[in-house]
């Protein structure tokens, strides 16, 4: 079977970190169950890996396929989720800079609605929204965890919604 909720490091899976966010973090502390209702959207939710890290991905030869492995964190969850991880933890940083993330995201929601998954409305907008909550939830849980991956990068890039 698959897990309600998808990912291993969401709200409901993680109080004891939670608890152990200190200073200068405590404004994720005091806002955590605001930010996770935030990543919760039913009308665009589907089944998300939930641990989509690089070491999670085998590639072919030309690196024009690959498979994905490890789902023991599978569940329901926006999509954005583990686009958000994938990126902040295996990204190379230098391809982080200016608006590398942005372009990165375009492509894939131009890959998700040339599949004709059904999209049901949802926006570029939208998922971007999605995208930069569910990246300030992962910031949120590394807070109380231990920072690794390109946690500079996703503490600035999501410290405007605090």
């Amino acid at each position: 079977g698959v897990w309600p909720r998808g990912s291993y490091w969401h709200l409901d899976t993680r109080r004891d970190e939670l608890a152990r966010i200190r200073t200068p973090w405590t404004s994720l502390r005091v806002a955590a169950e605001a930010i996770d209702e935030r990543t919760r959207d039913p009308r665009f939710e589907t089944l998300v890996h939930g641990d989509p890290k690089a070491d999670n991905i085998a590639w072919g030869e030309d690196d024009d396929a690959c498979v994905l492995y490890d789902f023991q964190y599978t569940g329901v969850g926006l999509g954005a989720r583990d686009v958000a991880y994938l990126i902040c933890s295996s990204a190379d940083a230098t391809s982080l800079s200016g608006g590398s993330v942005d372009r990165l995201l375009d492509g894939y929601f131009e890959v998700l609605v040339r599949a004709g998954t059904g999209l049901n409305g949802y926006t570029r907008a939208q998922f971007a929204d999605h995208f930069n909550w569910c990246l300030l939830d992962y910031v949120r849980f590394m807070a109380g965890w231990g920072w690794w991956g390109n946690h500079r990068w996703a503490v600035e890039r999501t410290r405007h919604l605090l």
